[in-house]
């Protein structure tokens, strides 16, 4: 079997791995090495909150931004980075795969999300079924937005 190499732009190779090793690194590093599920989510989710931040530019406060977020892990990482978003005022929405199907930490995520006064797409359908626009019945959809205001991406999302 040939194992694929991806080259990163430094030109450093980096092999891929099948998905049972990569459920195994994440064993490792919860079990062995110390931080917890949460925590990895966690700053996997600020890490890419960063990263959308850097790569919109000046953009970052007037582009819409959608978070396509599955049940699993990868899932509640984009749930905490939308909450990230979302805290620093970005235009952001959430947009779940299968809400009845998430894994324990990210539906823990998804509370917190939500505990912020943040809203999915779910939470707007649940609003105004005919239109999915939350308590703008009639109107098209429109994500939330936050009071509280991201200075600029060097302030650092946990700042």
């Amino acid at each position: 079997m040939t194992t694929q190499i991806f080259v990163t732009e430094a030109g450093l190779e980096v092999p891929a791995i099948r998905i049972d090793q990569m459920r195994e690194v994440d064993r490792v590093a919860i079990e062995e090495v110390g931080p917890n599920l949460y925590q990895m989510m966690e700053n996997a989710g600020r890490n890419l909150a960063l990263t959308v931040l850097d790569r919109l530019g000046d953009d970052w406060a007037s582009t819409a931004i959608a978070v396509l977020a599955g049940t699993g892990g990868n899932g509640g990482g984009g749930i905490c980075a939308a909450r990230h978003l979302a805290n620093r005022g970005a235009d952001v929405t959430v947009v779940i795969s299968d809400e009845e199907r998430l894994n324990p930490v990210p539906e823990k995520q998804l509370a917190v999300h939500r505990g912020t006064q943040r809203q999915t797409d779910a939470d707007r359908r649940a609003e105004c079924p005919t239109t999915g626009t939350g308590g703008r019945c009639g109107r098209r959809l429109q994500p939330g937005r936050s009071t509280a205001r991201h200075r600029s991406p060097d302030d650092r999302l946990d700042g």
